[in-house]
């Protein structure tokens, strides 16, 4: 199967999670169902014929000119592979904000969806979003499958033992991701003490029981995951987040401190009446390649 993949990045050089997911996608469709696929960004499209690929997934395209957004939605066969809620760059547009439902490009990205012969979301919160400003046949058909995040990396182990009242955050200094939320629950529990791993935007005056470590390899991330009895993540809007899955799959005894925005644990299966069924989150992200690709052959 030849496959056309648009990206802003290429899913094997850059390291963001929406590329990390569609690079899980990818190796999975190429061992297991033979897939051809051609990475695509805007600089490169103008050299490529799509009408020669049997189908074209357009994945991360934030930064791709309208134009070739138009030649994509009337000239090809394509579904959609949506990693975020915005459609402009840095988050700028979600859903449920009332400036965002009155959008001038709302109307051509209902076009955009409605034409797409498979919308896939990545959690029953990311779609509900969609859902509050696209109509249900415009966004028909759609699945919702999880992150691609490797089980085989991120596990337990038994040589790491957990601290009580610790609380690890990964990339929560972003203001996106509910920084001052999570500042203001930290100043609130004195009692626990907090590791914040990732960037920060700027200078950030920190509770005395918090801690920044900046960018960790991860290696060293996998052991702060299960040396952490919690994880906190209070984003703004996540639809789904690697963080937390990773967190979880490498600590089946971890617990997360959160707020009903964090798409993953919007699966009914994985996290209901605020208990977590750890058994599911290996079965239902180990599983979503799979997933995936089914969904594909079944549009195809």
């Amino acid at each position: 199967m030849r496959v056309a993949w648009l990206q802003d990045y290429s899913p094997f050089t850059k390291v963001g999670g929406a590329e990390l997911n569609d690079k899980g996608m990818l190796l999975y469709g190429i061992k297991e169902k033979g897939v051809n696929p051609e990475i695509i960004n805007p600089q490169t499209f103008p050299q490529y014929d799509l009408s020669v690929f049997d189908l074209v997934v357009v994945s991360n395209c934030v930064t791709f000119p309208r134009e070739q957004l138009n030649k994509i939605m009337d000239q090809t066969r394509y579904m959609i592979f949506t990693h975020d809620h915005y459609f402009c760059r840095w988050r700028s547009f979600f859903q449920a904000w009332t400036k965002c439902q009155k959008c001038p490009r709302l109307e051509w990205w209902r076009q955009f969806y409605a034409r797409s012969i498979l919308n896939i979301f990545l959690s029953p919160f990311h779609y509900s979003m969609h859902a509050t400003v696209f109509s249900q046949d415009e966004l028909s058909p759609h699945i919702e499958i999880p992150s691609a995040v490797p089980i085989e990396k991120f596990k337990p182990d038994s040589g790491v033992s957990m601290e009580p009242n610790s609380v690890i955050s990964v990339g929560g200094l972003w203001p996106f991701r509910g920084r001052d939320e999570l500042l203001k629950y930290a100043e609130k529990n004195s009692d626990k003490h907090f590791t914040f791993v990732g960037g920060c935007p700027d200078a950030v005056q920190l509770p005395p029981n918090c801690k920044f470590l900046g960018e960790v390899p991860n290696e060293k991330l996998m052991d702060l995951y299960r040396a952490h009895e919690y994880a906190i993540h209070l984003p703004r809007n996540e639809p789904c987040s690697r963080a937390v899955i990773e967190f979880l799959l490498c600590n089946p005894k971890g617990k997360v401190i959160t707020n009903d925005k964090v798409g993953f644990l919007s699966f009914p299966e994985i996290y209901s009446e605020e208990k977590l069924d750890h058994k599911k989150i290996r079965e239902f992200v180990d599983g979503a390649p799979k997933r995936f690709w089914e969904a594909v052959e079944g549009e195809i």
